[in-house]
């Protein structure tokens, strides 16, 4: 029996994180009430606060799950494949882009709430810095790598690159999200790749 309560405790959470998600990147943290994010998990407000004490709270699980979902399981699958540096970046585009289609509210919610929050000091501020900062690291890595095989200029700048590459992805899929209807995935984020990793040039058939 309490197994079972356990379960039904975790699905409702999970139903509470995804609707908070999806209404976080469609209006925004602060555009969100708590009422609105009852309302779509057919909660009451008290029964939603049975499972996070706060919109605060809930928004630090959301970014914390990102970290875990995209985060780790990135770091891992790099890991597991050992590639030259060029080819590592673009196993990044491809797998980021797998994740804007498993979950695309997630995939966008720390460019919308980071946006929100620019400049703002508290505990979510210092979060999205935290984790902005690893996944920095993560391209930071790669592009080191490259420098020292040659792949990519000695004179970029390491750090900034990194961020530049953030920002481009995050970019990238605000852009899709708003104009699915007339685009297709697969295309969208060939061109994306080609264009980061090769620039405007022509392709040069093998």
């Amino acid at each position: 029996m309490v197994k079972g309560n356990k379960s039904g405790a975790g699905s409702s959470r999970t139903n509470i994180m995804n609707a908070a998600g999806r209404l976080f990147v469609q209006k925004g943290y602060h555009g969100t009430s708590v009422a609105d994010i009852a309302s779509a998990t057919g909660l009451t407000a008290g029964a939603l606060y049975r499972h996070f004490n706060s919109k605060e709270e809930l928004l630090m699980a959301l970014i914390r799950k990102f970290e875990a979902d995209f985060l780790d399981s990135l770091s891992e699958e790099l890991k597991a494949h050992h590639e030259e540096a060029l080819d590592a970046l673009g196993h990044f585009f491809i797998f980021a882009g797998r994740f804007a289609g498993r979950d695309p509210d997630l995939a966008i919610l720390l460019a919308i709430v980071s946006a929100e929050f620019q400049g703002i000091r508290g505990k979510i501020g210092e979060e999205l810095n935290r984790v902005y900062a690893r996944y920095a690291r993560v391209l930071r890595r790669i592009i080191e790598e490259g420098k020292r095989q040659n792949q990519f200029d000695q004179n970029l700048d390491t750090h900034s690159l990194a961020y530049m590459i953030i920002g481009l992805m995050e970019g990238a899929y605000l852009k899709f999200q708003h104009n699915r209807s007339i685009l297709d995935s697969g295309d969208y984020l060939r061109t994306f790749q080609q264009l980061l990793l090769q620039g405007l040039k022509p392709v040069k058939m093998q």
